[in-house]
């Protein structure tokens, strides 16, 4: 049986490479690619891939955030999120918005085939990495968690937006996010701003920034 598989990514020159190699399997045949969510809702339409792989971040989104969406263009399509930044939260988001699983960038490919082989087959798929860090985390104790608005703020605070722009963003006075931001810091053990920052990154509570490829050169 051949999978047929569509490749997102918005680095054009990462997902030609991604496509070229995974053409060289017999049994999964790519049938199209796409760079932002709007190519992305339009090939899954057409195409009806059996197995999408979809890159955590398009552009200026996060396609965890659009997965509904992509699901409803091609609801028979088994959605595998692959990323240059494999964490425990980033698991956590694509899982409970209904994709089938979390590979790394990092991962040989031939890994990362059969990862789309135990998708197709109906299987949910976590790199190893993670697997460690859920097994860790079942068997730790539960620290205070962010609430949605300090998550919010976190993201914010790691574009390095000041307090009166955050407040601006998110209607809110300078002094309520004064005290959601002492809060976040609270729960993250952190001193200061850039230390909880750090620390959101550590544990995927943000996502880094990717680099702009089609700069270079």
């Amino acid at each position: 049986m051949v999978i047929r598989t569509l490749v997102i990514d918005d680095h054009a020159l990462v997902g030609s490479a991604l496509c070229r190699a995974l053409g060289t399997f017999d049994d999964v045949e790519v049938v199209g690619s796409a760079t932002s969510i709007a190519e992305a809702l339009d090939a899954l339409d057409r195409l009806r891939p059996d197995v999408a792989l979809v890159d955590l971040r398009l552009g200026a989104e996060v396609s965890v955030d659009r997965m509904v969406d992509l699901l409803g263009a091609s609801p028979a399509t088994r959605l595998l999120v692959l990323t240059a930044w494999a964490t425990e939260h980033g698991l956590d988001r694509a899982l409970s918005s209904g994709a089938r699983g979390l590979l790394s960038k990092e991962q040989p490919l031939d890994e990362l085939v059969e990862g789309i082989r135990r998708v197709h087959a109906g299987e949910l798929v976590v790199c190893p990495d993670l697997v460690d860090v859920l097994v860790r985390r079942a068997t730790a104790p539960l620290g205070p968690a962010l609430d949605p608005r300090e998550l919010e703020i976190l993201g914010l605070l790691a574009e390095a937006r000041t307090t009166d722009d955050i407040a601006a963003r998110l209607f809110l006075s300078e002094h309520t996010v004064r005290n959601r931001i002492r809060s976040l810091m609270a729960k993250l053990d952190a001193h200061t701003r850039v230390e909880a920052v750090s620390e959101g990154l550590r544990r995927g509570l943000v996502l880094p920034v990717e680099p702009d490829l089609s700069a270079i050169g």
